[in-house]
């Protein structure tokens, strides 16, 4: 059974009770956004999800999963880039679907992403 996420800010604290593995990378971007968000202002919900809608453009796609597992290792395209020897702007073509990796790719990023090639075909 997966264990409750608690994000704790000093403007709120959200208990969160993840469901799949959708979820948990769903929250790790939502910290990540959270993290960076200007405490200053009102934090108005529908204003986060649109921000983050920005981001993921399509949830089920290689490109999304590509990002989620690059950033669970705090990585940078280009630190990705670099450890798969490949161009940078590849990278985020990738993230952003407008190129697809072939097997040989997919597999040398999921060595790097410490994951399964298929989670990138």
């Amino acid at each position: 059974m997966p264990r409750d996420i608690v994000l704790e800010y000093d403007f709120a604290t959200f208990k969160i009770k993840p469901k799949s593995s959708f979820s948990r990378s769903f929250i790790i971007l939502l910290k990540k956004f959270l993290d960076k968000y200007d405490r200053s202002r009102f934090i108005d919900g529908d204003e986060v999800i649109n921000k983050l809608k920005k981001q993921i453009k399509d949830h089920n796609s290689i490109g999304f999963n590509i990002r989620v597992y690059r950033n669970r290792l705090d990585m940078t395209q280009e630190e990705l880039a670099k450890k798969t020897k490949m161009a940078q702007g590849d990278v985020s073509k990738f993230e952003n679907n407008k190129l697809v990796p072939g097997v040989r790719v997919a597999k040398k990023l999921a060595k790097v992403l410490k994951c399964d090639y298929h989670e990138f075909l």
